[in-house]
């Protein structure tokens, strides 16, 4: 047989054996790209028929926005609320910085009864490093500052002899300074609280209602229309025996 020939007859079966395998890998690239067009289509299907509420609470949800406004691990935030029962909606700004060494924290929030907080902490070591289910064992310690102003607390009278038609209105204002120092092992915690809190009552400024100092005589009525200054320790010692930190069905507090 001539070489020119040979040649020729290998070169045909290089291409009998390769044929199949190209001709599958390009049945397979088309197959893919059409269920790529099939998606992207149905996703834009999907987002057209989306109302504008819709797609706001999708873009909410996807892009994390509610724990980055409200409880972000660092950084300037919003606080939501959490000034005191009965105060009516409250906000204010918020800063955090959690790290290993140490923790900060503070904010400040008024509500729409002029109710008012403002506090600020420190804690050593931080808690950055922990979680729901992992906690550093040994010993740790906190400062905690806090002032508030309540100016519409419901009263009702002394012991048996409240009143519900009796309800008037005082205002509470105080100043909490705080150290802490503790010790955690696993479960069980142990420590003591230390500090002072200043504190006053006076005329409430809700208008539905008469005022304490009105209705009451600050005869009979302990503390109010005073400056009670307090000093305290408190000794404390907390055991957890939940099996799990969420949706737990055994143990106690």
């Amino acid at each position: 047989m001539p070489p020119h020939t040979k040649i020729l007859l290998l070169l045909l079966s290089g291409a009998v054996l390769f044929a199949p395998g190209d001709a599958h890998s390009q049945t397979a690239t088309a197959a893919d790209e059409a269920l790529a067009k099939r998606q992207a289509k149905a996703d834009d299907l999907g987002g057209a028929r989306r109302s504008r509420i819709e797609k706001l609470l999708f873009k909410i949800e996807d892009d994390l926005l509610l724990e980055r406004w409200l409880n972000p691990p660092r950084g300037f935030h919003l606080r939501l609320g959490g000034i005191a029962e009965g105060s009516g909606l409250g906000a204010g700004p918020a800063f955090r910085y959690n790290t290993a060494p140490f923790d900060f924290r503070t904010s400040a929030a008024g509500s729409i009864k002029r109710y008012f907080i403002a506090e600020a902490a420190v804690r050593f070591p931080g808690t950055f490093l922990d979680s729901l289910y992992v906690t550093r064992n040994g010993p740790y310690a906190e400062v905690l500052a806090r002032r508030r102003d309540f100016p519409q607390e419901d009263f009702f009278g002394l012991g048996p002899d409240s009143d519900v038609e009796a309800r008037s209105n005082f205002a509470l204002r105080d100043t909490l300074a705080r150290a802490t120092g503790g010790y955690r092992q696993g479960k069980f915690i142990a420590g003591v609280h230390a500090g002072s809190l200043d504190q006053s009552t006076g005329p409430g400024t809700d208008s539905r209602m008469p005022s304490t100092t009105d209705l009451f005589p600050s005869s009979n009525t302990p503390g109010l229309g005073l400056e009670v200054p307090l000093t305290f320790v408190q000794p404390f010692v907390d055991l957890t025996t939940i099996d799990r930190a969420l949706n737990e069905t055994a143990g106690g507090v």
